[in-house]
Order: C-alpha cells, then sequence, then structure tokens
C-alpha cells in the first residue's frame, strides 16, 4: 500500500473582477477538467484529482482557484494537473502544500510557489497542521 497525500493550496486568477469574468474562469476551469481527463496523451490512472479544484469568488471580486484533495499520489497525477491547470489560466499566482500521511508536526513537506502561471520554485516546508486524518467530529 502507499501513503495518502493531502494536497491544498489557493491560486489567484482575478483580482478586482467583474461579474462576467467570474463566469468565464467558472466555464474555463470546467473546460480544463474536462479536457484533462479526456487527453490521452497524460498517463495516470487518478485523473479524476482534478475534481477536487473548485471557483471561488472573494471579496471585490477576487477569484481564486482552490485545489483540495486526498489520494494515493502514485505517478504524481495532482502535479501533473496543476501544470495542466496552469495552461489555461497563465496568470495564476498562489502556493499549494503536499502533506503526506505520517507527516508530524516539524517533518518536512514540500510546496510550490506560482507566479504567472507557472511553478517557480518547490520549496521544503515544514509540516504546520495535522492534515490527513483531521476527521470532523459532531458534537
Amino acid at each position: 500500500m502507499g501513503m495518502y497525500t493531502q494536497i491544498r493550496g489557493w491560486l489567484n486568477v482575478d483580482s478586482i473582477g467583474y461579474p462576467e469574468n467570474y463566469i468565464d474562469i467558472c466555464r474555463k476551469l470546467e473546460r480544463a477538467k474536462e479536457d484533462f481527463e479526456n487527453d490521452e496523451t497524460i498517463k495516470v490512472d487518478r485523473k479524476w484529482v482534478c475534481h477536487g479544484t473548485i471557483v471561488h469568488q472573494g471579496g471585490n471580486g477576487s477569484v481564486y482557484l482552490f485545489i483540495g484533495t486526498e489520494l494515493k499520489n502514485y505517478g504524481n497525477p495532482a502535479r501533473i494537473w496543476i501544470e495542466y491547470l496552469l495552461n489555461y489560466f497563465p496568470n495564476a499566482e498562489g502556493s499549494i502544500d503536499f502533506q503526506y500521511e505520517e507527516s508530524n508536526i516539524g517533518d518536512s513537506t514540500y510546496r510550490l510557489l506560482i507566479y504567472k502561471g507557472q511553478i517557480i520554485k518547490e520549496e521544503d516546508v515544514k509540516v504546520w497542521c495535522y492534515g490527513y486524518g483531521n476527521s470532523y467530529k459532531r458534537f
């Protein structure tokens, strides 16, 4: 068996946006997901990883893509999806963390830093949260 990996992060794709931008971004994300799943040149088993990406509209018309999922990341489909997605949003900027299920506070993990639609740095960072297994409990 392998370890689960939690992938989470935000990409800003519009600032001081307009309603038509939000609608266009939603459509573009759905097109990117469909294209990714149907692209026969991409040889990964877990293409469904793209469904963990959603659009969030923030204040002042800002628009963000949230990437959040947990999976056994064999063949790194999460990174392949992120790289594919950046082709659709060449102005995207933000960061995305990858954290393995057995990570503890202070262990090393990694983060992708994204600027102008490009991964500009992959950096080692210290685990700062519980991550995988952080289960909701009803009281």
